[in-house]
Formats: structure tokens, C-alpha cells, sequence
């Protein structure tokens, strides 16, 4: 028999993902706190669902889940939480100590016993992490940095687990209007409506195509992830924020095992995890990612033609140096071409590219670096697409992989972010306006202020 588990099943985010799931167990063990709305979940799909009232905060809570699990397990959702929404002066000391349990002790304990279980394919686990575990949001302190837990939790269990073929991912929503939100549901309108360009809460029930309660599109996110059996896959963590940005979110999808390495190793370079000038084992790295060597070598020959990682005498790799010489080059040559694209967009630009523009320049900031670098490429990224010259745009597409690494550490500072997105609300401004020389002299100002504050971060 094969078995599926939801948390979080009573209701919103959990209960779609049960829905999507519906057919791929022979069993799914639902749980969650609430008997009724559980239970009328449950009762969709009554030949293959059991519904298990159960906190898994407590240890009673985790073993009634645990002998409801029969067979092999195939799949594991975590979807369940507890909103916690004060100033955290204002908490008592047990209302911190559930939010933990609830949100990520609980889970890590569930999920450890699961593991004594026999799985079979896709053995796969998706984590519903939060919009809070990466944004600032209003008395979410503890809350934000239950999931934020968990999500690392995920992220390192993918790293973890992975020779035993079972791959984790998150799947983190923005703001989605469910029961969850409570009566916080006018103040995160509000919040909404001032910072994301959709302007909305996001929706459950219904994908952003527009798709049915029953074919939702976060939880379809989480069904890919479950089932996706002939691409390697793990540690990823999908932001599915219809409130946000606005648009469908572009699942990770892999065509090959050496992108997937190819893309984490690289990630762990620019996040840190690899430090630079440090060693690069690719025969460790290989069982870690649960494939073979070769996938890992077809990797770093790729990197190395970025500039990411260097080869030496001895055939040993290393992650290539931070140096303030190639920083400088860089920026020496940005200086030149940046504001050039720049001013040919102003003046080839349609009026629906400035749109886009514009949505970008007042878009969300993150917390976390490598979103956030994202982001900010996005926007200058568009710009140069709007100048007209594909040679210059995959010119200064080649510059930014050269300095990714750089902007992480830049990123870091949450003044520096305000700073530079007042900057591209000026720059896209000057752009609607058509003044171009205008515009050439703010991406001057914009470039050489990252370029000093970068050079200074790596003292």
C-alpha cells in the first residue's frame, strides 16, 4: 500500500494540496486540528482518505499520526501552522513556546519518525513555507522565524536525505486568503494593496490561470514536486506568490541531472555555503546530490567558464576568490554600457515595456540575498531588453554573472536595499518621461554607489 500525509489538511492551503493529491496513494492520512472542517475534507474523497484529528505540537498528537500510517509512504506534505500576529512584547512566554512547536518542532519531530518508515517512489516531501519566513511583515516575529525554521529545515534535510532518494522542497506562498489570515484579513488588504503591484491576497482555492478549487495552482506546485520522477530535484525552494508579482510563477524544472547540480552548486557559491577560495570536492558533492560524478564534472566546467570556481596545478578545484581588481574591472566597463542601454531604452520603449518597468521599480524587496539580487537583476535585466541591441544586452548579461557573488554581500544591508529601490523608482520615472540623459546620469550615480558600497562590504 502506498501512503500519503497532509498536515494542515482542515482547511486552506493543506486542504488543496489534498485535493491535487487526491489519486496518487492508495491512502492519505489527513490531519489536522479541527475534527469537523477535517473531516469534511476527508469526506471528498472518503475510499482513500482517513482524516486524523491530531496536534502534532504535542508528542500524543504525533503518535495518533503515526499509527495511522499504513503501508509504504510515498509522499509528505507539510502544510500545517498556527498564526501568531502581536508585538512580540506583547506574547506571553507560551503563546512563543506553541507557535514553535506548532510550526517547526512539531514537524521535525513528525517528520523524523517518519523516516523510519519504509518509503517508495517519488518519495518525495513539500514543505508550505511563508511569505514571512523571507519579508518583513507587521508582528510576525515569531511566527516569521518559526517558518523561516523550517524552511532551513528543509533545505538541509534536502542535502540529507538525498542519498536515500527522497527529495524536499518548499513551496512558500505570499499572502493567501484563507481561514488562517483571521481577523488580520484588513490589515495584510491594506498592506497589500500599498506594497505589491497585484495589488490582492492570494487565493487557495484557485491557480492564478484562473483553475478550479479543485486543480489548484499552489497546490499543484506541491503535486510537481511530489511527482516529478524523471528529473532530480531537491532543496529548491518555489516562491508561488500570486500577491506579489502578479503573473504565474515559472516552476524549476530540469532537463538534464547536470543542470540541477549545476544550478545548486552554483546557488551554494553565491549564497556562501561554498566559501570563496574554499575547496570544491566534487566526489563528496556527488552522493550528497544523490547522482553520479559526471553530472557534478559537466557542473564545474561550467562554473569555471563563469569565473565561479578555478582549477589548479594539482587538479584540485576551489571556488574562485572574491577580488576587488575584477570588481573594479567590472563596474569600469558597466560604467560604460550600463547608461548607454540605458538611454537607448528610455527612447525605444513602448509604453507597455515601461509598464513593466515601473512594476518592477516599486516591487517588494526580500530578505533574503539571493531573491533579492534576483529581483534587482530583474529590473535592470528588463532594461537592457528594451534597448534593442541583443549584443549589448548579453554583453552586460555576462557583467552581472561575474559580480552575483558581490551583490549577495551587498544586499545584505537593509539600508542599502531601501536606498537603491528609491533609486530605481527615480530611474523608471525618468524613463516614462523620455528624458534619456537623465536617465544616463542616474544608472551612472546607481552604478558607482553599488560598485563603492560593494568594495567596502568586502573589507
Amino acid at each position: 500500500m502506498k501512503t500519503g500525509l497532509v498536515t494542515g489538511g482542515a482547511g486552506g492551503i493543506g486542504a488543496a494540496c489534498a485535493r491535487a493529491l487526491s489519486g496518487s496513494a492508495d491512502r492519505i492520512v489527513l490531519v489536522g486540528r479541527r475534527r469537523e472542517p477535517l473531516e469534511a475534507v476527508a469526506a471528498e474523497f472518503p475510499e482513500t482518505t482517513v482524516a486524523v484529528a491530531a496536534d502534532i505540537a504535542t508528542a500524543d498528537g504525533r503518535l495518533t499520526v503515526l499509527r495511522a500510517v499504513e503501508g509504504d509512504l510515498a509522499w509528505v506534505v507539510l502544510a500545517s501552522g498556527v498564526p501568531l500576529r502581536k508585538p512580540l512584547g506583547d506574547l506571553a512566554e507560551q503563546e512563543i513556546e506553541y507557535t514553535f512547536a506548532a510550526n517547526l518542532v512539531g514537524p521535525a519531530l513528525l517528520l523524523r519518525h517518519l523516516l523510519d518508515h519504509r518509503w517508495q517512489a517519488p518519495k518525495a516531501v513539500a514543505v508550505i513555507g511563508s511569505i514571512s519566513a523571507s519579508r518583513s511583515l507587521p508582528n510576525r516575529a515569531a511566527y516569521a522565524a518559526s517558518k523561516a525554521g523550517l524552511e532551513h529545515l528543509a533545505r538541509s534535510l534536502a542535502a540529507e536525505l538525498a542519498a536515500r532518494g527522497i527529495r524536499v522542497n518548499v513551496v512558500s506562498p505570499g499572502v493567501v486568503a484563507t481561514p488562517f489570515v483571521g481577523e488580520a484579513g484588513d490589515t495584510l488588504d491594506a498592506w497589500v494593496r500599498d506594497r505589491v503591484p497585484a495589488a490582492r491576497l492570494g487565493d487557495a482555492g484557485r491557480g492564478r490561470g484562473g483553475g478550479s478549487l479543485r486543480d489548484p495552482g499552489r497546490a499543484r506546485l506541491s503535486h510537481r514536486r511530489a511527482h516529478r520522477r524523471r528529473r532530480w530535484s531537491g532543496g529548491a525552494r518555489v516562491t508561488a506568490n500570486a500577491s506579489l508579482f502578479g503573473a504565474p510563477p515559472t516552476p524549476i524544472e530540469f532537463t538534464t541531472k547536470a543542470e540541477a547540480v549545476y544550478r545548486e552548486i552554483r546557488t551554494r557559491i553565491l549564497c556562501g555555503m561554498l566559501a570563496p577560495g574554499g575547496p570544491l570536492n566534487q566526489d563528496a558533492l556527488a552522493p550528497e546530490l544523490g547522482v553520479s560524478v559526471t553530472p557534478v564534472r559537466e557542473a564545474v566546467r561550467r562554473l569555471e567558464a563563469e569565473g565561479l570556481v578555478q582549477f589548479q596545478a594539482n587538479k584540485t578545484v576551489i571556488v574562485a576568490p572574491l577580488s576587488r581588481d575584477e570588481l573594479r574591472e567590472v563596474y569600469e566597463v558597466r560604467l560604460q554600457l550600463d547608461p548607454y542601454a540605458a538611454s537607448l531604452a528610455t527612447t525605444r520603449a513602448t509604453e507597455s515595456e515601461l509598464d513593466e518597468i515601473d512594476r518592477l521599480a516599486h516591487g517588494p524587496l526580500s530578505t533574503d540575498a539571493l531573491e533579492q539580487v534576483a529581483l534587482n537583476r530583474a529590473f535592470h535585466r528588463r532594461i537592457y531588453a528594451c534597448s534593442g541591441n541583443a549584443l549589448l544586452t548579453q554583453t552586460l548579461d555576462r557583467l552581472w554573472e561575474l559580480t552575483d557573488r558581490y551583490r549577495v554581500v551587498l544586499v545584505s544591508g537593509d539600508a542599502h536595499l531601501l536606498a537603491a529601490a528609491r533609486e530605481h523608482v527615480e530611474i523608471a520615472e525618468a524613463m516614462r518621461a523620455r528624458q534619456p540623459r537623465r536617465v544616463r546620469s542616474l544608472i551612472r550615480a546607481h552604478i558607482v554607489k553599488a560598485g563603492s558600497l560593494i568594495e567596502d562590504a568586502l573589507e
